[in-house]
């Protein structure tokens, strides 16, 4: 809206109660003169107004010939006629824009042929220009390979690259992923070569796309990606950035299958290196690398687990997979870093790991186990809210001393910890997973002024041994996650087997034996979080020899615990507190090539890129990168129909007249339409022929034909039959399309396709079954057999529906 007096040209600010040296003219009542005006200042939507004699219009903009019946601000207005230009009087300042007489009535606002002009020129311009910047990186890109290159051998490599890439710059539709192969081999080999090829020839997938690309890895590690990696890890200089540790630990899982169409499986089932039980899992172990010397990690593989323990022998074999694959692609691997989670104490246990003995033996080399410290604090700080500990020299520390120290400082008027909260003393839910809660209590400044309090009388004298525990727990812990080489702090700068810290560990290490539980039994127990405890302090202590022999002058803790697989795990949950295993699967695989993509530790070696990727002729021997492709399920003419929404009520029928749908859709044979519409009928055909056009919201409620019906009862009861032993297998719907090709259908047409439909059941059925577990899944049943067997489909059995030829 214009405020009155106001110019209503977009962008002009004068106003007839302020700028009195221009003339204010009103618009014409007269509807052609209207539309002239507001075509003439831009305006075409003043047109459309009804009334529109509280508009004006400056006489910077325009100026009419004859006098209008009113006056308006500076003088006198005159009457709207033909807009043309008035000349100024002698002496009279010239106006800004000047209005010429013109025909407006050809003028038309077009915005879509306004857009398709520009877009005409730009393509011109970008005709003209990409040639120029096509030569100029050729060029650039020719002197780099000219320069970067040693021998002939690899110049001719590179031009050979430059070749085959090419072709996929002449055919955008060519397919991608031998080109993805190449690409991830070329960044591989040198990635500044690939920087420059890559803006020669636009077609090579970017290094963000790189990173988005995904391999597809049951449980276990992938072989061609642990190829892949060793490819990697000849970038890496010196040889110490080589020393790492393999990290392992358990995350919970929701219960939840999910069936993979694409690979044909269903995911969610207890699986151990591609060993399945009829179990549903409900945790994950995962796995990942991490430099010791260096700032790197490199995810490798994870394992499904179903509830409960007795996990130590599948756990053991993954483990010496993990470590004999990891030793192929050349990393020195030092030692073993796992949560403190029962399953990985039982595999410790199993390995013969112990407080005298803090390592394992496999091929003959020594791996040091280590626990995760923060882990092991937070774990510590529930059993001590849980239970006493008590000392051999009859000391006891208690939570009960932490909280009465808590309320006293509270009532304080300047508080001594003010950092202390409630959350710190009694947490709940979700906050005793976090590391800093705990390890704020157990501080140097809670354990100085809880001893203040003792000398003053506020707390009782038996206080002494918490604060003993306190002070022990904090300097181990910070010798424990040392993150700098040297620090103001003595006890935080990183491990070097100075004396100080080897009386402090070794303190430590005492007084955690001689803890037991403070109960009224005779019989106390000891903490078994504490006797982990002891395993890491021995372990770092042994490792850190090991490490000086290998001319490593000290080791940074920090890089000895699992943060930066919790963060990789993050990472993969993308933000859900228990992901399904389905969901961790396809999370953890995508970081897999994540992870090999990241930044190097080092600027490209200067040698020729020949000597780390493979010369061949054909592809094939320098794709490390294999993806699992078992024959598909279903052919491309039928796109995801297995996700069909079928009620389950008259599942069969439903089920029968969708797959008649999709034949009607696909299969373009006339006998076969023939049969349709005489088995069905004129009205039913016209129904089933308005609903595969879209006309109808859902199938209509007509009788399919009984050549149909035959079918998928019998596919159904074959299901029925062998799903429950199949779920677990691997390939399950190519398995039940092979009993379904062994059974003696009838078909309407010689060249009807049976496999096809025999594929797309399988499909919607294994998937319907699949959602059926999924929303009962609660129910306690003890395998996925068991359940199947109870519950398939129940209100769904074979009913011989009343059907006519």
């Amino acid at each position: 809206m214009t405020e009155d007096g106001c110019c209503v040209v977009n962008g002009c600010k004068n106003n007839a109660n302020i700028n009195k040296e221009f003339e204010y003219y009103r618009f014409p009542q007269e509807r052609e003169k209207l539309r002239r005006w507001a075509r003439m200042i831009n305006r075409s939507d003043i047109a459309a107004l009804e009334d529109v004699s509280h508009l004006v219009i400056c006489s910077a903009h325009l100026v009419p010939v004859a006098d209008t019946d009113a006056t308006w601000g500076g003088g006198p207005a005159r009457p709207p006629g033909p807009v043309q230009l008035d000349p100024p009087p002698a002496g009279a300042a010239i106006p800004m824009f000047y209005t010429f007489n013109v025909n407006t009535d050809d003028i038309q606002d077009d915005p879509e042929e306004d857009a398709r002009r520009q877009a005409e020129l730009q393509s011109k311009l970008a005709k003209i220009r990409d040639p120029q910047e096509h030569n100029k990186r050729k060029g650039k890109t020719r002197h780099f390979m000219e320069t970067n290159t040693d021998d002939k051998f690899t110049e001719v490599l590179m031009t050979w690259q430059a070749q085959f890439t090419q072709r996929f710059f002449a055919d955008p539709t060519a397919d991608r992923t031998e080109l993805l192969h190449f690409a991830i081999n070329m960044f591989f080999s040198n990635s500044q070569v690939y920087k420059f090829t890559r803006a020669l020839l636009p077609s090579l997938p970017s290094v963000t796309e790189l990173q988005e690309a995904t391999v597809y890895n049951r449980t276990g590690c992938n072989e061609e990606m642990i190829d892949m990696i060793g490819h990697k890890l000849n970038r890496l200089r010196p040889r110490e950035y080589k020393f790492c540790t393999l990290c392992i630990d358990e995350i919970p899982l929701k219960k939840n299958l999910y069936y993979d169409a694409v690979h044909d499986e269903v995911v969610g089932l207890h699986e151990v290196q591609g060993r399945r039980r009829g179990r549903l899992a409900e945790r994950g172990v995962v796995a990942q690398l991490r430099g010791v010397a260096a700032v790197w990690s490199q995810a490798l593989g994870y394992a499904l687990l179903h509830g409960g323990g007795g996990h130590a022998d599948e756990l053991g074999d993954w483990l010496d997979r993990m470590l004999e694959l990891s030793a192929r692609a050349g990393f020195l691997v030092l030692g073993v870093v796992a949560g403190p989670q029962p399953a990985l104490r039982d595999l410790a246990r199993d390995r013969g790991v112990s407080v005298d003995r803090p390592f394992i033996i496999f091929d003959d080399k020594k791996y040091f186990w280590i626990f995760d410290v923060p882990d092991l604090t937070n774990t510590i700080r529930d059993e001590l809210m849980a239970h006493d500990f008590e000392f051999s020299d009859g000391g006891v520390a208690s939570w009960e001393h932490i909280r009465v120290f808590y309320e006293t400082d509270l009532k304080a008027d300047f508080r001594t910890v003010a950092k202390l909260t409630e959350s710190h003393v009694a947490p709940r839910g979700a906050e005793r997973r976090e590391v800093r809660l705990a390890a704020q209590v157990f501080s140097y400044k809670v354990a100085a002024f809880l001893n203040v309090l003792i000398d003053r009388g506020s707390v009782p004298p038996e206080a002494r041994g918490t604060v003993q525990f306190l002070l022990t727990l904090n300097n181990t812990y910070d010798i424990l996650n040392a993150v700098k080489p040297k620090t103001e702090n003595r006890n935080k700068k990183a491990y070097c087997g100075e004396d100080f810290q080897v009386e402090q560990l070794q303190s430590a290490c005492d007084m955690f034996s001689s803890i037991k539980f403070k109960t009224d039994d005779a019989n106390a127990k000891q903490s078994a979080t504490l006797e982990c405890f002891q395993i890491t302090i021995n372990a770092v202590m042994q490792l850190f020899d090991h490490c000086r022999c290998a001319e490593l002058p000290f080791l940074l803790t920090r890089r000895l615990n699992l943060d930066s697989l919790r963060e990789l795990v993050a990472r993969a949950r993308r933000g859900r507190e228990r992901p399904a295993a389905a969901q961790l699967a396809a999370g953890y695989c995508a970081l897999l090539v994540d992870s090999l993509l990241a930044c190097p530790l080092v600027k490209d070696s200067q040698e020729p890129s020949a000597a780390s990727l493979v010369c061949a002729d054909d592809m094939e021997t320098t794709c490390f990168l294999q993806d699992y492709s078992p024959p598909p399920l279903i052919d491309d003419w039928i796109p995801a129909d297995f996700k069909y929404d079928c009620p389950k009520e008259e599942f069969i029928k439903n089920v029968t007249l969708y797959i008649v749908k999709k034949c009607l859709d696909m299969h373009d044979c006339e006998d076969f339409r023939r049969f349709v519409r005489h088995t069905m009928g004129e009205e039913g055909y016209t129904q089933l022929q308005r609903a595969r056009l879209g006309r109808a919201a859902r199938l209509p409620d007509v009788a399919a034909p009984r050549m149909f019906v035959v079918m998928v009862e019998g596919m159904e009861l074959a299901f029925q039959k062998f799903a429950a032993s199949l779920m677990t297998a691997l390939g399950p719907g190519n398995c039940l399309v092979a009993v379904f090709q062994a059974i003696d259908f009838i078909y309407p047409c010689e060249c009807f396709p049976a496999t096809r439909v025999m594929r797309l059941f399988t499909r919607m059925r294994l998937q319907k079954e699949v959602e059926v577990v999924n929303e009962n899944i609660a129910q306690s049943y003890d395998t996925i057999s068991e359940y199947m067997k109870a519950n398939v489909l129940s209100e769904n059995k074979v009913v011989v529906m009343d059907t006519t030829e």
